[in-house]
């Protein structure tokens, strides 16, 4: 049975540009209005950089060309750095190091900045907007120089524009004799993170697309967060590799402590199943010879996917996405394994459905599970369009984009589902009618703040830009 709670929330969703008015299982009878609570109501707070071997990991559509590379000299070496502060004028601080950052292209930089000469660089009018030592020239500040030691690390002093340059380089363009070709990026779309506490920090699993799984399209690996918006993959390797029956994937990770360790469970990347892996340093895992679930009732047409897994009631539930968004299933581990609770998926994308908040619902999947007090919360993708249509004139409407956003459901049971009902938990909103995408929800909690990790996209949701981090504090 689907319930769904009204809350004051709803009546204020047309008024937020995020969704953090949203509130659940709070007890309403009592006077005021209540406060925010610890699982919903994440405020934005940007993308997350992720390095491996050194340089910043980005997505496939941010390097249509291609990985950056830049020209450095054969001896240089950048200065370590933890924030920007501590890098000089030009540098920004990437992956722990002090270096100017390379573009293709102006989407390469951030709000406010242009690509300049292959650098970022501020934009301008009159160089009364940029910094002692630069002038604006072409739209952007450019610093002044005479000689290489007068730029940021990773620039050049360019003797025709008397101007620090950053020079691109790669296969077919090299660097001449007086430096070498050294790499900035590696393309990679990231899945699915799944972040859990590891001694006295935090790691995150994720799954990874790409370079960095080659030669499979897809494996699992593990991320040591170094900062909170500054994650580390350690080992650089994957730990959770496809084999021969998983069609050259592996992925949508998670994990679950216990006391030899981790156990971390993945699906099959052609649907066929989901399997588990246990380490005891979580590092290196030994993966059970069969999976533990098998697609097996029509609902789920042949395909299961993303576990979510959590401890609850003196046991571990598995939630899946079946069907390729056709709805989320829970299976529950006993004597012989894992087994369905019921023949049916537990929530749909109709119980979604909302005539003013949330409308279009066309499919659900990534669940991530987590236990608090008794109650199952299920974070999860649902793609759908929210929000009103933005109107012109009488009679003119421009109708709102369908997009990728995170809804959240209960149960306390493993029945009956009770959903939040004033739409998503977290949206970003751009202008009046489209949002931009989240999904792959999961959720960390812990005495200082509530950690919500997602996979950004365009509203399309075909266009993965990277992994994104929200935060509620009490």
């Amino acid at each position: 049975m689907i319930r769904r709670r009204v809350l004051w929330g709803a009546m204020l969703l047309g008024a937020c540009g995020l969704a953090d008015c949203g509130l659940l299982d709070l007890d309403l009878s009592k006077e005021g209005i209540p406060s925010k609570d610890r699982l919903v109501g994440f405020d934005e707070g940007g993308g997350v950089e992720v390095c491996h071997d050194g340089v910043r990991v980005v997505s496939s559509t941010q390097a249509v060309g291609g990985p950056l590379s830049i020209c450095l000299g054969a001896d240089a070496s950048a200065r370590l750095c933890q924030t920007a502060d501590m890098c000089g004028t030009g540098e920004s601080c990437i992956c722990g190091r002090c270096v100017t950052r390379a573009c293709q292209s102006t989407t390469d930089c951030e709000l406010g900045e242009m690509c300049q000469d292959n650098r970022c660089t501020t934009s301008c009018t009159d160089d009364r907007v940029c910094r002692v030592g630069e002038r604006c020239t072409s739209g952007g500040c450019a610093r002044q120089c005479q000689n290489d030691a007068g730029c940021a690390f990773g620039e050049q002093c360019s003797a025709f524009l008397g101007t620090c340059v950053v020079k691109l380089c790669g296969e077919a363009v090299g660097c001449g004799s007086k430096g070498v070709c050294v790499r900035q990026q590696r393309v990679a779309d990231l899945h699915e993170p799944h972040g859990m506490v590891w001694g006295a920090g935090r790691v995150v699993y994720l799954e990874a697309r790409g370079e960095m799984a080659e030669p499979n399209e897809c494996a699992v690996f593990r991320v040591r967060v170094a900062e909170a918006r500054r994650w580390v993959v350690d080992p650089p390797a994957a730990v959770l590799t496809p084999e021969s029956e998983d069609g050259a994937c592996l992925g949508a990770p998670s994990a679950l402590r216990d006391a030899n360790g981790v156990v971390l469970f993945a699906a099959r990347g052609n649907g066929s199943g989901i399997v588990r892996a246990r380490s005891r340093d979580g590092v290196v895992f030994e993966r059970d010879q069969e999976p533990v679930l098998v697609p097996a009732t029509a609902w789920e047409q042949g395909w299961i996917g993303s576990p979510g897994v959590t401890a609850w009631a003196g046991g571990v539930v598995m939630l899946y996405e079946g069907g390729r968004g056709a709805g989320v299933g829970i299976a529950r581990e006993g004597v012989y394994g894992f087994e369905r609770v019921a023949d049916g998926p537990w929530v749909s994308p109709l119980v979604f459905e909302d005539p003013v908040n949330w409308r279009g619902i066309e499919r659900i999947g990534s669940p991530f599970a987590l236990d608090r007090g008794g109650v199952l919360y299920a974070y999860l993708t649902v793609r759908g369009v929210e929000g009103s249509n933005a109107v012109e004139k009488p009679n003119h409407a421009y109708p709102a984009d369908a997009n990728d956003s995170i809804g959240l459901a209960s149960t306390r049971d493993l029945r009956n589902a009770e959903v939040f009902a004033a739409g998503p938990v977290f949206a970003r909103r751009t202008n009046f009618r489209a949002y931009l995408g989240e999904a792959e929800p999961a959720v960390m909690v812990d005495a200082e703040a509530s950690w919500l990790m997602y996979t950004s996209s365009d509203a399309t949701g075909e266009q993965r830009i990277g992994v994104g981090l929200a935060t509620t504090r009490p």
